[in-house]
């Protein structure tokens, strides 16, 4: 698989769903520092609010029901 994009915080995290996929998972970006984030990923984007996005809540339960 391609490696995400990582990128330094800038604490104007906007986590959104793209039209993009990386080894069949839907791929997330960061609107503040362009980091991306698929659910096979050890760790939960959040926004610079502090909210988990509904999209990345979704593709999480996703995840975990199809890869049983």
């Amino acid at each position: 698989m391609e490696p995400l994009s990582t990128h330094p915080c800038r604490a104007l995290c906007s986590w959104s769903v793209t039209d993009e996929y990386r080894n069949t998972q839907r791929l997330f970006r960061c609107n503040g520092c362009t980091s991306e984030w698929v659910s096979s990923e050890p760790w939960t984007p959040i926004d610079a609010d502090g909210t988990i996005p509904g999209d990345v809540i979704a593709e999480r339960s996703r995840d975990r029901t199809t890869s049983h």
